[in-house]
């Protein structure tokens, strides 16, 4: 039990956290599409993300407290909304959904930036952290989508769950294959954040993970015999 709660407590829980990502995110949708997956399963994975990304932060109280709460709080919407008479709680459940994965974006590029050498775990979290932010933006679509029915055009059909996934990522990349167009202001004011943020995100990030690299290093060199003031006389 001690060796579970260490795993998570430390950077290495950020790699189960990306993997979860991955698996919603590239896995599971088209295995959805096909009908080989059951919709319960993407909730699921869902559901991962959320405990693992609680998880991660837990050796700090504060984030922790935050992030369980948000994360339960979630779940409880989603799982209750899933049965009948529950479409009232769309909206609901598609803002708390955006807030969660936002906060958690925040909480896990707070766990990668802290103070120390950059290693293969900070690398994975700053990679959980872009793609959370990328869920966070799938919510603030739906919520828009529902307060504002119509905010999208798409090329053949309605604007479901999965269409605003793909699009989020699509943005959130600058790739923009047009498929799916904002038409309302509101979706296209959330789009061009989503934009900036997702070409400013990685420059910003990569030079402050190389920074504190190089910063470790010299730390290192200083305490190395020799490496201090006094080897200059």
């Amino acid at each position: 039990m001690k060796s579970r709660a260490s795993f998570w407590r430390t950077d290495r829980g950020l790699t189960a956290l990306l993997l979860f990502l991955f698996l919603a995110l590239l896995v599971a949708p088209p295995l959805l599409a096909s009908g080989v997956l059951s919709p319960i399963v993407f909730d699921l994975l869902f559901a991962l993300i959320l405990i693992s990304g609680a998880s991660t932060v837990s050796a700090r109280r504060w984030p922790a407290i935050l992030a369980g709460t948000l994360a339960v709080a979630t779940l409880a919407v989603r799982w209750v909304r899933l049965g009948p008479h529950a479409r009232s709680l769309d909206m609901l459940d598609a803002g708390l959904t955006a807030l969660t994965f936002l906060t958690m974006a925040g909480l896990v590029l707070f766990q990668v930036l802290r103070k120390g050498p950059i290693t293969l775990y900070r690398v994975q979290g700053s990679v959980a952290a872009y793609l959370l932010l990328g869920l966070a933006w799938t919510g603030a679509y739906e919520l828009v989508s529902y307060v504002a029915p119509g905010s999208f055009r798409l090329a053949d059909g309605k604007a479901d769950s999965m269409t605003l996934l793909y699009y989020s990522f699509v943005t959130l990349t600058t790739v923009g294959y047009g498929d799916v167009t904002p038409v309302l202001p509101s979706a296209r004011s959330l789009a061009m954040a989503e934009a900036l943020v997702g070409q400013l995100f990685p420059a910003v990030l990569i030079a402050r993970l190389v920074s504190m690299e190089l910063a470790a290093r010299a730390g290192l060199g200083s305490h190395t015999p020799g490496g201090g003031r006094g080897s200059d006389g």
